[in-house]
Protein backbone atom coordinates (compact mmCIF):
# COMPACT_ATOMS: atom_id res chain seq x y z
CA UNK A 1 0.00 0.00 0.00
CA UNK A 2 2.47 2.31 0.88
CA UNK A 3 4.39 1.80 -2.73
CA UNK A 4 1.14 2.45 -4.39
CA UNK A 5 1.05 5.36 -2.18
CA UNK A 6 4.62 6.69 -3.10
CA UNK A 7 4.08 6.40 -7.08
CA UNK A 8 1.24 7.67 -7.10
CA UNK A 9 2.09 10.81 -5.60
CA UNK A 10 5.10 10.56 -8.08
CA UNK A 11 2.67 10.73 -10.52
CA UNK A 12 0.54 12.78 -9.63
CA UNK A 13 3.38 15.56 -8.70
CA UNK A 14 3.90 15.61 -12.27
CA UNK A 15 1.21 15.43 -14.12
CA UNK A 16 -1.12 18.26 -15.43
CA UNK A 17 -4.36 17.93 -16.37
CA UNK A 18 -6.86 20.65 -17.64
CA UNK A 19 -7.46 21.64 -14.41
CA UNK A 20 -4.21 21.87 -12.94
CA UNK A 21 -1.31 19.39 -11.35
CA UNK A 22 -3.37 16.40 -10.58
CA UNK A 23 -1.82 16.39 -7.08
CA UNK A 24 -4.35 19.03 -6.15
CA UNK A 25 -7.48 17.49 -8.10
CA UNK A 26 -10.07 16.20 -5.17
CA UNK A 27 -10.68 13.43 -6.91
CA UNK A 28 -6.60 11.95 -6.15
CA UNK A 29 -6.71 13.59 -3.07
CA UNK A 30 -9.39 11.34 -1.63
CA UNK A 31 -8.14 8.45 -3.01
CA UNK A 32 -4.63 9.17 -1.63
CA UNK A 33 -6.58 9.48 1.58
CA UNK A 34 -8.37 6.60 1.87
CA UNK A 35 -5.03 4.71 1.12
CA UNK A 36 -3.02 7.09 3.88
CA UNK A 37 -5.85 6.12 6.70
CA UNK A 38 -6.03 2.46 5.52
CA UNK A 39 -2.48 1.91 6.05
CA UNK A 40 -2.44 3.49 9.19
CA UNK A 41 -5.73 1.41 10.82
CA UNK A 42 -3.82 -2.08 9.47
CA UNK A 43 -0.44 -0.64 11.18
CA UNK A 44 -2.27 -0.20 14.14
CA UNK A 45 -4.43 -3.24 13.85
CA UNK A 46 -1.74 -5.60 13.29
CA UNK A 47 0.84 -3.82 15.75
CA UNK A 48 -1.60 -4.33 18.50
CA UNK A 49 -2.00 -7.53 17.93
CA UNK A 50 1.69 -8.12 17.68
CA UNK A 51 1.94 -6.97 20.95
CA UNK A 52 -0.75 -8.94 22.73
CA UNK A 53 1.19 -11.79 21.38
CA UNK A 54 4.72 -10.88 22.87
CA UNK A 55 3.03 -10.03 25.95
CA UNK A 56 1.74 -14.09 25.95
CA UNK A 57 -1.88 -13.02 25.79
CA UNK A 58 -4.57 -15.03 23.98
CA UNK A 59 -5.84 -13.88 20.61
CA UNK A 60 -9.51 -14.69 19.04
CA UNK A 61 -9.62 -16.46 15.74
CA UNK A 62 -11.87 -13.67 14.93
CA UNK A 63 -9.03 -11.02 15.46
CA UNK A 64 -6.70 -12.95 13.28
CA UNK A 65 -9.26 -13.16 9.84
CA UNK A 66 -9.99 -9.46 10.71
CA UNK A 67 -6.54 -8.97 9.48
CA UNK A 68 -6.44 -11.41 6.93
CA UNK A 69 -9.57 -9.57 5.25
CA UNK A 70 -8.66 -5.89 5.78
CA UNK A 71 -4.75 -5.81 4.67
CA UNK A 72 -5.44 -7.43 1.41
CA UNK A 73 -8.66 -5.88 0.39
CA UNK A 74 -7.19 -2.20 1.11
CA UNK A 75 -4.28 -3.61 -0.85
CA UNK A 76 -6.28 -4.14 -3.28
CA UNK A 77 -7.73 -0.99 -3.42
CA UNK A 78 -4.91 0.80 -3.26
CA UNK A 79 -3.47 -0.86 -6.33
CA UNK A 80 -6.34 -0.35 -8.37
CA UNK A 81 -6.43 3.25 -7.67
CA UNK A 82 -2.52 3.16 -8.68
CA UNK A 83 -3.65 1.29 -11.56
CA UNK A 84 -6.62 3.85 -12.68
CA UNK A 85 -4.51 7.26 -12.06
CA UNK A 86 -1.61 5.86 -14.05
CA UNK A 87 -3.92 5.16 -16.99
CA UNK A 88 -2.33 3.24 -20.15
CA UNK A 89 0.85 3.32 -18.14
CA UNK A 90 -0.73 0.95 -15.26
CA UNK A 91 -0.01 -1.49 -18.40
CA UNK A 92 3.72 -1.52 -18.49
CA UNK A 93 5.35 -3.56 -16.48
CA UNK A 94 8.36 -1.52 -15.60
CA UNK A 95 6.48 0.93 -13.80
CA UNK A 96 5.97 -1.78 -10.98
CA UNK A 97 2.03 -0.89 -11.13
CA UNK A 98 0.75 -4.47 -13.14
CA UNK A 99 2.90 -6.44 -10.56
CA UNK A 100 1.75 -5.00 -7.37
CA UNK A 101 -2.27 -5.12 -9.43
CA UNK A 102 -1.60 -9.03 -9.45
CA UNK A 103 0.05 -9.48 -6.49
CA UNK A 104 -2.64 -7.50 -4.02
CA UNK A 105 -5.66 -9.78 -6.29
CA UNK A 106 -4.22 -12.79 -5.12
CA UNK A 107 -3.84 -12.34 -1.72
CA UNK A 108 -7.90 -12.00 -1.76
CA UNK A 109 -7.78 -15.51 -2.59
CA UNK A 110 -4.70 -17.37 -0.71
CA UNK A 111 -5.17 -18.45 2.90
CA UNK A 112 -8.68 -18.35 2.47
CA UNK A 113 -11.04 -16.02 0.26
CA UNK A 114 -12.40 -12.78 1.58
CA UNK A 115 -15.79 -13.73 1.90
CA UNK A 116 -15.39 -17.15 3.19
CA UNK A 117 -13.57 -15.34 5.87
CA UNK A 118 -16.55 -13.02 6.62
CA UNK A 119 -19.27 -15.77 6.56
CA UNK A 120 -16.74 -17.27 9.58
CA UNK A 121 -16.80 -14.51 11.44
CA UNK A 122 -20.63 -13.08 11.22
CA UNK A 123 -21.36 -17.15 12.18
CA UNK A 124 -18.67 -16.97 15.00
CA UNK A 125 -20.65 -13.39 16.40
CA UNK A 126 -23.91 -14.35 15.52
CA UNK A 127 -24.01 -17.37 17.79
CA UNK A 128 -23.25 -15.38 20.81
CA UNK A 129 -18.92 -15.44 21.23
CA UNK A 130 -17.72 -13.66 23.94
CA UNK A 131 -14.58 -13.90 23.16
CA UNK A 132 -14.36 -11.28 20.27
CA UNK A 133 -16.72 -8.56 22.77
CA UNK A 134 -13.81 -9.12 25.71
CA UNK A 135 -10.73 -8.88 22.94
CA UNK A 136 -12.35 -5.51 21.80
CA UNK A 137 -12.94 -4.36 25.37
CA UNK A 138 -9.32 -5.47 27.17
CA UNK A 139 -7.34 -6.22 24.21
CA UNK A 140 -8.25 -3.42 21.83
CA UNK A 141 -8.64 -1.27 24.23
CA UNK A 142 -12.07 -0.01 23.18
CA UNK A 143 -14.59 -1.06 25.27
CA UNK A 144 -17.55 1.66 23.76
CA UNK A 145 -17.09 0.00 20.17
CA UNK A 146 -17.59 -3.67 22.10
CA UNK A 147 -21.21 -2.32 22.73
CA UNK A 148 -21.80 -0.49 19.45
CA UNK A 149 -20.78 -3.52 17.87
CA UNK A 150 -23.15 -5.41 19.85
CA UNK A 151 -26.30 -3.34 18.74
CA UNK A 152 -25.13 -3.42 15.33
CA UNK A 153 -24.94 -7.43 15.69
CA UNK A 154 -28.51 -7.54 16.98
CA UNK A 155 -30.01 -4.99 14.37
CA UNK A 156 -28.91 -7.28 11.84
CA UNK A 157 -29.81 -10.23 13.56
CA UNK A 158 -32.92 -8.88 13.67
CA UNK A 159 -33.27 -7.65 9.89
CA UNK A 160 -32.89 -11.40 8.51
CA UNK A 161 -34.35 -13.31 10.97
CA UNK A 162 -37.63 -11.22 10.39
CA UNK A 163 -40.85 -12.42 8.51
CA UNK A 164 -39.81 -9.71 5.61
CA UNK A 165 -36.33 -10.88 4.56
CA UNK A 166 -35.42 -11.26 0.93
CA UNK A 167 -34.94 -14.67 0.66
CA UNK A 168 -37.36 -17.76 0.46
CA UNK A 169 -35.35 -20.02 2.71
CA UNK A 170 -34.06 -19.41 6.00
CA UNK A 171 -31.00 -21.68 5.39
CA UNK A 172 -30.31 -19.71 2.53
CA UNK A 173 -30.78 -15.96 4.54
CA UNK A 174 -28.69 -17.41 7.74
CA UNK A 175 -25.67 -17.51 5.05
CA UNK A 176 -26.18 -13.91 3.72
CA UNK A 177 -26.51 -12.78 7.28
CA UNK A 178 -23.11 -14.19 8.32
CA UNK A 179 -21.68 -12.55 5.58
CA UNK A 180 -22.90 -9.22 5.89
CA UNK A 181 -22.24 -9.30 9.80
CA UNK A 182 -18.83 -10.22 8.90
CA UNK A 183 -18.38 -7.67 7.07
CA UNK A 184 -19.72 -5.11 9.98
CA UNK A 185 -17.58 -6.72 12.58
CA UNK A 186 -14.17 -6.79 10.67
CA UNK A 187 -14.41 -2.88 10.30
CA UNK A 188 -15.06 -2.47 13.71
CA UNK A 189 -12.41 -4.49 14.74
CA UNK A 190 -10.53 -2.52 12.69
CA UNK A 191 -11.68 0.73 14.49
CA UNK A 192 -11.48 -0.33 17.78
CA UNK A 193 -7.91 -1.09 16.94
CA UNK A 194 -7.39 2.80 15.67
CA UNK A 195 -8.97 3.85 18.64
CA UNK A 196 -7.15 2.29 21.01
CA UNK A 197 -3.54 3.01 19.81
CA UNK A 198 -5.15 6.59 19.91
CA UNK A 199 -6.17 6.61 23.43
CA UNK A 200 -2.67 5.58 24.20
CA UNK A 201 -0.75 8.06 22.12
CA UNK A 202 -3.21 10.90 21.60
CA UNK A 203 -2.04 11.88 18.27
CA UNK A 204 -3.64 14.24 15.84
CA UNK A 205 -2.95 11.89 13.19
CA UNK A 206 -4.60 9.11 14.35
CA UNK A 207 -7.68 10.78 15.36
CA UNK A 208 -7.82 11.56 11.95
CA UNK A 209 -7.50 7.62 10.83
CA UNK A 210 -10.18 7.28 14.12
CA UNK A 211 -12.87 9.43 12.46
CA UNK A 212 -12.12 7.60 8.76
CA UNK A 213 -12.57 4.21 10.37
CA UNK A 214 -15.75 5.01 12.01
CA UNK A 215 -17.29 6.59 9.38
CA UNK A 216 -16.34 3.15 7.49
CA UNK A 217 -18.10 1.36 9.94
CA UNK A 218 -21.64 3.71 10.22
CA UNK A 219 -21.82 3.26 6.66
CA UNK A 220 -21.14 -0.41 5.77
CA UNK A 221 -23.67 -1.07 8.86
CA UNK A 222 -26.12 1.33 7.10
CA UNK A 223 -25.80 -0.52 3.58
CA UNK A 224 -26.22 -3.98 5.44
CA UNK A 225 -29.48 -2.59 7.47
CA UNK A 226 -30.55 -0.97 3.91
CA UNK A 227 -29.95 -3.88 1.69
CA UNK A 228 -27.99 -4.01 -1.28
CA UNK A 229 -29.40 -3.73 -4.73
CA UNK A 230 -28.81 -7.28 -5.63
CA UNK A 231 -29.61 -8.50 -2.62
CA UNK A 232 -33.37 -6.65 -2.69
CA UNK A 233 -33.98 -8.12 -6.12
CA UNK A 234 -32.10 -11.24 -6.15
CA UNK A 235 -32.68 -13.98 -8.21
CA UNK A 236 -33.05 -18.33 -7.63
CA UNK A 237 -30.26 -20.02 -8.46
CA UNK A 238 -32.70 -21.69 -11.77
CA UNK A 239 -33.72 -18.36 -12.75
CA UNK A 240 -29.89 -17.51 -12.70
CA UNK A 241 -28.55 -20.25 -15.06
CA UNK A 242 -31.47 -19.90 -17.39
CA UNK A 243 -30.46 -16.02 -17.66
CA UNK A 244 -26.55 -16.83 -18.20
CA UNK A 245 -27.40 -19.87 -20.54
CA UNK A 246 -29.20 -17.46 -22.93
CA UNK A 247 -26.30 -15.47 -23.53
CA UNK A 248 -24.69 -18.32 -25.33
CA UNK A 249 -26.74 -17.26 -28.07
CA UNK A 250 -25.46 -14.14 -28.46
CA UNK A 251 -21.58 -14.58 -27.70
CA UNK A 252 -21.56 -18.51 -28.64
CA UNK A 253 -20.84 -20.58 -25.91
CA UNK A 254 -17.14 -20.42 -23.79
CA UNK A 255 -15.31 -22.67 -26.07
CA UNK A 256 -13.79 -20.45 -28.69
CA UNK A 257 -16.51 -20.32 -31.23
CA UNK A 258 -18.47 -17.63 -33.00
CA UNK A 259 -22.17 -17.46 -32.23
CA UNK A 260 -24.15 -18.88 -35.19
CA UNK A 261 -21.06 -21.22 -36.49
CA UNK A 262 -21.38 -24.54 -37.29
CA UNK A 263 -19.03 -27.13 -36.65
CA UNK A 264 -20.51 -30.03 -37.75
CA UNK A 265 -18.90 -31.76 -41.51
CA UNK A 266 -21.98 -31.33 -44.01
CA UNK A 267 -23.70 -34.15 -44.38
CA UNK A 268 -22.50 -35.24 -47.87
CA UNK A 269 -18.69 -35.14 -46.44
CA UNK A 270 -19.24 -38.30 -44.00
CA UNK A 271 -17.65 -41.54 -44.60
CA UNK A 272 -20.25 -44.00 -45.55
CA UNK A 273 -18.41 -47.36 -45.52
Amino acid sequence: MKRCAQLMLRYAKRRNISTGQLLKNPVTLAKLTDITEGIMAVESLVTRIAKLLDDGCAIPVEAYAACKIVGPEFFWQAADSLVQMLGGRGYIETNIAPQLLRDSRILRIYEGPTETLNMFIGSKISNKSEELYQFICQGLEAPQIADILKVAVEQINARYTSSKIPFSERSVASRWLYACTGEVVTLAILLAAVEGAFKRSGSERLYRTVTWAKLNFEQKLERVLSGTPAELVMSSSDTITELISDYSNAIGEIEQTLPGEERELDEMLYCSC
